[in-house]
């Protein structure tokens, strides 16, 4: 049982101390968002929160253990204070809001929004933002604030899994948001998991029959990963699902085994996914968005140098928008590694990937 000594009013906490981490000019700096959000721009980033806890229950999630459930708030002045601070004293020009649920109060998000706006700072949320909280008037409110990314946890495409998870999310309001984004011109990143131990291949299925259905800039398919702490390690280990190291476990690595699939077949069905919607259906390539379908693309190879279907949609986008050199030199990439790698030519041949 978990149990917490917890400071109610978050502005008895002193303004955290920067310098301890800004070492050298652009040390701190340096910690980077591109390598996951290739759409953020190079603005100088400090990270920040604006409150503790999250109210939900989602059972895939283990923050409540370090947090709490009941929300916990700087208070508007206070945050205005240490926000003029960031920026005079460390030039910072993007907060990086790691509050686990920033959007609790939406009056309060409008606030916080109208503060940046104010000091002509903007912001990022890796941890996401609730859904449901992101109507018309609040995703205005972001772009105006020079939000041009945002990530979205929808974790399923299938209804049936969003209440196993106990996730409050409605998949009409997934649906509404990524067009509202799409229509404002803001990227959206959305974060699926897969695996958990009550989901059927059956569900998998419906869940990728959603995913056909929305334009999101680019998935994050993940391994449902039991963590200490959360209800889906619980779940796991009294039905024996548990069929690895939960402890050292990752997003990537499947342990749970159930009567209807292994971990291998949601590590393969994850890995076909990420090819399929992020490449072969990259809503950005297919609606001709090729400029910003490269970043995508281009960001992957750097993350994975060997990527062949990278290569192979960057030089693809390339010729569309008539660099000749640039095409050549990532359609020779896609060539080499394929007929240097078996992996990637049996995928190649699953997708049939056209030559040039």
């Amino acid at each position: 049982t978990f149990t917490h000594d917890f400071i109610e009013d978050l502005d008895e906490i002193p303004f955290f101390d920067y310098e301890l981490l800004l070492c050298s000019e652009d040390s701190y700096n340096s910690y980077s968002l591109h390598s996951l959000f290739p759409l953020v721009d190079n603005k100088k980033s400090i990270t920040v929160m604006a409150s503790r806890g999250c109210p939900f229950y989602c059972t895939f999630c283990s923050s409540w253990t370090i947090h709490g459930r009941q929300m916990r708030y700087n208070s508007i002045n206070r945050l205005r204070d240490d926000f003029e601070r960031i920026k005079d004293l460390y030039g910072a020009k993007r907060l990086v809001f790691y509050d686990d649920m920033f959007l609790a109060d939406k009056e309060r998000g409008h606030q916080i929004l109208a503060i940046l706006k104010d000091l002509e700072m903007t912001c990022f949320f890796p941890s996401s933002l609730a859904l449901y909280t992101l109507d018309r008037k609040m995703l205005e409110a972001l772009k105006s604030v020079g939000v041009n990314h945002i990530v979205l946890s929808i974790e399923s495409g299938s209804s049936k899994v969003l209440k196993l998870m106990r996730k409050p999310l409605k998949l009409d309001i997934t649906e509404r948001v990524i067009n509202d984004c799409n229509e404002l011109d803001i990227a959206t990143d959305v974060s699926i998991l897969m695996g958990l131990p009550s989901e059927t291949k059956q569900d998998i299925e419906d869940a990728r029959s959603f995913f056909k259905s929305i334009k999101p800039t680019w998935f994050r398919f993940s391994v449902a990963t039991p963590l200490v702490g959360t209800e889906l390690l619980d779940i796991a280990r009294e039905n024996d699902n548990i069929k690895g190291d939960y402890i050292n476990c990752d997003y990537k690595k499947g342990i749970i085994e159930t009567e209807d699939f292994s971990p291998a077949y949601i590590e393969e069905k994850i890995y076909f996914c990420n090819l399929k919607f992020n490449f072969v259906l990259n809503n950005d390539y297919v609606s001709g968005n090729y400029s910003r379908a490269l970043k995508g693309f281009e960001n992957a190879i750097r993350v994975r140098p060997d990527h062949a279907f990278a290569s192979y949609f960057a030089a693809k986008s390339y010729k569309k928008i008539g660099l000749e050199e640039e095409y050549l030199t990532y359609k020779t990439k896609y060539l080499d590694i394929i007929s240097e790698s078996k992996f990637w030519k049996d995928y190649a041949n699953k997708f049939s990937l056209s030559g040039f």
